[in-house]
């Protein structure tokens, strides 16, 4: 199958061939849909925290933060340009774009003309206008009279390229989201000011990790201590910035549509990208205790986080008290000295909290077995996951789903995992309640402070396998299981609802126009 040059590619990437023709399998057999048992709802594998509870929580929140535990998982290695696809879209389609040629599209009820009038028209409310107006200046162009005379080229041109502010080519982090006043913040800088409210320990040190694109680190880390440095004239704190890449060592091999090894123009494979779950390295690296994860563009403007940061540190608080839990129960399994009585009753616990599923014949179980069940069940990472109501966003949800031992689990699944042309289970994804934010509290350590070995935990099966093209060719590409989908397969999961304002995903820069990002 491989050439000595391929064995030398495959090598030099971190990769070894046992992995290639594992992934090349994949492709042939086709990952299997998940198969869904039914969505999880409240009282049914989410839990509604009480206002009686959250006072509890917090305590436990604040114990924790002061002793250092807390960390911030940024995952922050995409491109602006997803945010700007339908403005590129227009600017390469309709070269010298007019105001005029604009609205005709735009009536003709072509998307991304109907985008991008919204946009002109709402040019000044956005953050980086008067970052936009300056570069224009500087090359004496007055933005008033480029949309007096309807130059909208010129406009995009200015947004997008290195011309002027170079949107296109960014990472999404490094675009300004929000205006404090005078000031415009970054997605990047948001997050830093989260943390410094968030994860400060009683020494004022707050430990933040983003994962960025390959040779961006050096430039926005510049960025940010310049930021740090202006904001920390008025707080006594230390912010430590930690930065990583997605290894390369983590990309997947491309086959052709007939699931032949795909090479490029030069006979070279083509290895690509293996999706966020490739990020699963990077967490696993980290020196971390408990890590809170959320999307670099799920932030709203410091002033307006005081609610959301608070339903952040209950759900914190929710993982130490069921970790703390999970300590207690695990101690007292390994001990070896329980009755069965009490044995029952942590297994109990472990289904009713964990969402485990009670072993058929667990009565006629010799003590042995059962305390091995529960050193099983109990001794693996933990993550409470908040899950907001559906209110018709894209993104995965919360479903109890029976994997390959047969076993039923709760897991956060992707739609593209469902095979939709099943009524029943078109019917079962239909009727979900809520759906995942990507704002997770995880727990890497276990009872004796050791770190878990993450990889260890993740259904390697649970891939996705999309169409893409290069060099003008079409190609299969491979995505690793999801960071918060198959790469968490087999932790201890526990789903919280939160409120549905603690989610404020900017996907296109349209969406900075809502209320939410908006002081």
């Amino acid at each position: 199958m491989f050439s000595k040059a391929d064995r030398k590619q495959i090598k030099d990437h971190g990769l070894d061939e046992k992995e290639i023709k594992r992934q090349i399998e994949l492709f042939r057999r086709g990952p299997q849909p998940v198969n869904l048992i039914r969505p999880c709802v409240i009282e049914d594998g989410i839990v509604r925290l009480h206002l009686d509870q959250e006072p509890a929580m917090i305590q436990a929140f604040s114990q924790a933060a002061d002793k250092g535990r807390f960390s911030k998982f940024v995952p922050a290695s995409g491109a602006a340009s997803r945010m700007f696809r339908d403005l590129l879209a227009l600017y390469n389609t309709y070269p010298g774009l007019t105001m005029g040629k604009l609205e005709e599209r735009a009536n003709a009820n072509e998307a991304a003309a109907v985008f991008g009038l919204r946009f002109i028209r709402s040019l000044s409310r956005f953050a980086f206008y008067p970052e936009l107006v300056k570069r224009l200046k500087a090359d004496d162009l007055d933005v008033d009279e480029l949309l007096a005379e309807g130059a909208v080229h010129t406009i995009i041109e200015y947004l997008l390229t290195d011309k002027g502010l170079g949107f296109a080519s960014v990472p999404k982090g490094m675009v300004l989201f929000h205006l404090h006043g005078d000031h415009a913040h970054t997605a990047f800088e948001e997050q830093v000011l989260e943390g410094i409210e968030l994860v400060s320990d009683a020494d004022g040190i707050v430990r933040i990790h983003f994962t960025v694109p390959p040779g961006t680190s050096e430039k926005i880390d510049v960025s940010l201590k310049t930021f740090i440095g202006e904001v920390a004239e008025e707080d006594d704190f230390d912010v430590e910035l930690g930065y990583s890449v997605q290894k390369p060592s983590t990309d997947t091999i491309s086959v052709t549509p007939e699931n032949e090894l795909f090479r490029d123009d030069e006979g070279k494979l083509v290895f690509r990208p293996g999706g966020h779950g490739a990020l699963l390295d990077n967490l696993n690296e980290l020196d971390a205790d408990i890590v809170l994860i959320k999307n670099i563009d799920n932030v709203v403007p410091r002033p307006a986080a005081d609610n959301k940061l608070f339903r952040k540190k209950v759900l914190a608080g929710f993982l130490v008290h069921i970790q703390q839990q999970v300590f207690d129960y695990l101690k007292e399994v390994i001990k070896g000295k329980s009755s069965g009585a009490v044995l029952t009753e942590i297994a109990e616990w472990t289904v009713d909290t964990l969402g485990a599923q009670m072993p058929t014949g667990w009565e006629r179980w010799k003590l042995d077995k059962k305390r091995d069940w529960l050193v099983d069940r109990l001794h693996r990472p933990l993550r409470v996951c908040g899950m907001v109501p559906n209110t018709g966003e894209p993104g995965g949800g919360p479903f109890w789903v029976t994997d390959s031992s047969g076993e039923t689990t709760r897991q956060i699944v992707e739609t593209s995992q469902i095979n939709t042309d099943d009524p029943k289970q078109q019917s079962i994804l239909e009727a979900a309640t809520h759906f995942n934010p990507v704002d997770l509290v995880c727990g890497l350590r276990d009872y004796k402070g050791k770190k878990f070995d993450l990889s260890k935990y993740r259904d390697p099966e649970t891939v996705f396998i999309s169409s893409k093209s290069f060099q003008g060719r079409p190609l299969k590409a491979l995505e690793l299981p999801g960071l918060w989908n198959g790469a968490m397969a087999h932790w201890n999961s526990v789903f919280v609802e939160v409120p549905v304002h603690t989610f404020t995903p900017v996907k296109t820069v349209n969406d900075l126009l809502r209320d939410e990002h908006r002081v």
